[in-house]
């Protein structure tokens, strides 16, 4: 593994996961999120869901409490398969720098990327409900399309958790399952 990116070591799982996953997978953790965005975007605007700006303050800090202990678990998940990985060494078709990678590693890739997105999503709330609070009228005056983003960031870290957490009992149970492969 090569290391030439000093201070973005964190784009590697980044990396990993494109390389890694299928097609489907990355349909069900980037293009269904996006489409139930667009969705929930459509819907505000033709039914006209507006929030109120003075209920911003209501909402965000829920979304806030709702992603912090989506963190809490994925970040529990990780200590699980941390102390799993001796028994996750069967070998997947997953390649990664023309090198096999294990049940362990790709697991560990799924679950990096859902914490990364519940942190992205997190930070995004904080920074929108503290320019909320100052009336920053970008906030304000754009509040719709904010909810679609809040939509898509939502959707995807619940669809990232639905599939770990399945991918997690099919490796547990010791069920075979096509995302192994």
């Amino acid at each position: 593994m090569r290391y030439d990116k000093i201070y973005l070591e964190f784009t590697y799982p980044i990396e990993h996961y494109f390389t890694v996953a299928t097609r489907e997978e990355k349909i069900w953790d980037i293009v269904l999120p996006l489409i139930f965005g667009a969705i929930g975007y459509f819907l505000i605007i033709y039914f006209d869901f507006t929030i109120p700006t003075k209920n911003i303050d209501q909402l965000f800090p829920s979304v806030i409490i709702l992603l912090s202990i989506l963190i809490g678990f994925t970040i529990s998940t990780v200590t699980i398969l941390a102390n799993s990985r001796d028994e996750l060494k069967v070998e997947t078709d997953r390649i990664i720098e023309e090198v096999k990678i294990n049940l362990y590693q790709l697991m560990n890739i799924w679950f990096i990327i859902t914490l990364f997105s519940e942190i992205i999503a997190l930070v995004f709330n904080m920074v929108i409900l503290l320019l909320a609070s100052y009336g920053v009228p970008l906030v304000t005056n754009n509040i719709n399309l904010i909810i679609a983003i809040n939509i898509y960031l939502i959707s995807q870290v619940l669809l990232l958790n639905v599939r770990n957490i399945t991918n997690f009992y099919f490796i547990l149970h010791g069920i075979p399952n096509h995302q192994q492969e």
